[in-house]
């Protein structure tokens, strides 16, 4: 008798130790969900083709990360403060990390102050006041703009080095209204004096082109905007040597097949793939780590034209295949 229940309590030890390695098996093997997080991309005029390549780089972030992404669909902003209350209401609808496109800088700084007490930011394209330190609580991911500056003036002189201190230069700005697009101007003037170069005309639209080109006529002109190196290569005003020489910052299909076709000489290109990706990683990253310090990143450009457009270095970034 005592030995058929010294064998049941063997049997019931057995089979607890057996429920009991099972259970903590189990606890041991089932990993805790990563948390999911909600971030909205705010940019001016999101329908703008500009931003196809800057998707693709936040869709490739996004399938490496938890990420519910929520692409807020906007025009052109009247203002800056139209600008503000859409994303307002993206961080009241429960937005947990913002990327943003600021249409205007310097009068950003408040509110960035008072979005990094409720979100975490990854700015693209534009930055609020330098002079402001906001202790790495948001972060910026830009080309180098001062380096563009020096690219785009030294691009010029390249294209006929002996001529260039004869040549006047026109200049198509944009309307410079944030911190990157300014950093790009007066890099460009300061490289252009450093050169020795000559800026005939300066105007922020390019539909005045003609009549400055009567008045003064260069025999190049640089546009610092996609949009502006449009118009610029399409307007047919010659002078004595036929038409001037187009350069310029783009980005869009159109002004690529224009450079296939002749029409623009040359052009700097952004990797808009690498800004969405990285946008998006370094955002993810502080909202894994809340505490951390997020740091600035710095995106490559790259001249193209018409001889380069079709190696593979150059169509990596303006035709990026996501995995």
């Amino acid at each position: 008798m005592k030995s058929k229940n010294n064998r049941a309590f063997i049997i019931v030890v057995l089979v607890l130790i057996a429920i009991s390695s099972l259970l903590y098996s189990s606890l041991v093997s089932e990993k805790p969900k990563p948390r999911k997080y909600h971030v909205s991309v705010i940019v001016d005029n999101s329908i703008d083709e500009r931003w196809s390549r800057f998707q693709a780089g936040i869709d490739q972030a996004a399938k490496e990360y938890n990420v519910i992404l929520s692409y807020v669909t906007t025009h052109q902003f009247e203002s800056i403060d139209e600008e503000m209350n859409v994303i307002r209401q993206e961080v009241n609808n429960g937005a947990q990390g913002l990327i943003l496109q600021f249409v205007e800088s310097d009068i950003t700084t408040s509110f960035v102050d008072e979005l990094i007490n409720r979100t975490s930011i990854s700015l693209i394209h534009t930055d609020v006041m330098k002079n402001v330190d906001l202790q790495g609580r948001y972060a910026t991911i830009l080309p180098d703009y001062e380096l563009m500056g020096k690219q785009l003036a030294k691009m010029i002189y390249d294209q006929e080095p002996n001529q260039f201190v004869n040549q006047s230069i026109g200049l198509v700005t944009g309307t410079c209204l944030d911190q990157a697009s300014t950093a790009l101007l007066a890099s460009f003037q300061n490289e252009m004096a450093q050169l020795h170069g000559s800026i005939g005309w300066v105007c922020e639209q390019a539909d005045s082109i003609d009549k400055l080109q009567m008045e003064h006529y260069c025999a190049k002109i640089v546009a610092l905007d996609d949009l502006s190196l449009t118009k610029v290569s399409k307007h047919n005003y010659k002078g004595a040597n036929g038409l001037p020489l187009v350069f310029g910052v783009g980005y869009s299909d159109q002004n690529l097949k224009l450079l296939e076709e002749g029409k623009i000489q040359e052009m700097l290109v952004v990797n808009e793939y690498s800004v969405g990706y990285l946008a998006l990683s370094t955002l993810l990253d502080h909202l894994e780590n809340p505490g951390s310090r997020m740091d600035n990143k710095v995106v490559s450009t790259i001249a193209v034209n018409k001889k380069n457009l079709f190696n593979k270095e150059v169509e990596s970034i303006l035709f990026p295949i996501s995995q």
